[in-house]
């Protein structure tokens, strides 16, 4: 009498992925897709790379429970006319700004940074019209 063997089936789940999460006044921004080419012409890698970590436009996607709330030695607040920006807005930061990290378990995860609340230098309406002038 012979035995009928199932084949074994392994559900594989993909993992799942934990985003840090700022403390403080530091906000989580991600850095946008850098282009590697530019129409037929391919640009070269160190030029994707130098666009990927000097990038100055980003977009908010958390930020810290003490985000602009902190006060002066008199009580008043330092920002009085409200934050500056808000999770779902893109902005403007210096160049080399932040913390770099990946977030993901494999190397085509997006980048992310953390910069500090001062750091935004603007809210950027429409990020596909500024370009970093090099």
């Amino acid at each position: 009498m012979s035995a009928i063997v199932e084949p074994l089936v392994l559900l594989v789940e993909k993992p799942v992925v934990r985003m840090p999460v700022p403390c403080g006044h530091q906000i989580m921004i991600r850095m946008p897709e850098v282009k590697e080419k530019h129409g037929s012409v391919y640009i070269p890698q160190s030029r994707v790379l130098d666009e990927r970590i000097a990038g100055i436009v980003a977009e908010v996607v958390a930020m810290g429970s003490d985000c602009y709330t902190g006060l002066d030695s008199r009580g008043n607040g330092f920002y009085p006319n409200g934050p500056y920006c808000k999770v779902g807005d893109f902005v403007m930061m210096n160049t080399y700004s932040g913390v770099r990290c990946q977030v993901g378990p494999d190397t085509a995860s997006k980048e992310y940074r953390f910069i500090d609340e001062q750091a935004v230098i603007a809210v950027v309406p429409d990020p596909s019209m500024v370009r970093r002038d090099i």
